[in-house]
């Protein structure tokens, strides 16, 4: 497993995360993550779920800002969706050499917006949005602890 580095910082400017120094990586087992925003303009066609991330909303709003879709309708199968586009290059690779890739997090038929631990959905293309995800959400616990 990849161990994130503790002492990370980011500029935040409107949902929007950069590191501000090379030394500063959010790594997954093979790419390097080096921004991300919430997106509502993000094509989430042909999305599917990849896994889930156990945490809270208030942690996921601290970390990718207000949700991208809310629907307070108890029959919606989805209730809060992140739309999230992330910037990443190939470990080892030209930082100019990078490629996006987005992910998305949402609630999956509890006919409400969950507040207390919940197990999200994670969806993507692949298995890289769910490592992309988890590498962001652990940057931000491992940054937050330190």
């Amino acid at each position: 497993m990849v161990s994130l580095k503790n002492y990370l910082t980011f500029v935040v400017k409107t949902s929007r995360m950069n590191i501000e120094s090379e030394e500063n990586v959010m790594e997954t087992l093979d790419l390097k993550v080096l921004e991300y925003e919430n997106d509502d303009l993000l094509n989430t066609n042909g999305f599917h779920y990849v896994g889930v991330i156990k945490t809270t909303y208030d942690q996921l709003v601290e970390i990718f800002g207000k949700p991208t879709f809310t629907d307070a309708d108890p029959y919606e199968k989805v209730n809060a969706e992140w739309t999230i586009q992330s910037t990443v290059v190939e470990k080892d690779e030209d930082p100019d050499d990078y490629f996006y890739k987005g992910f998305t997090i949402y609630n999956w038929k509890t006919g409400y917006i969950p507040t207390e631990e919940y197990e999200w959905h994670i969806g993507g293309h692949d298995f890289e949005a769910k490592e992309i995800a988890d590498a962001i959400f652990e940057n931000h616990i491992n940054t937050n602890e330190g």
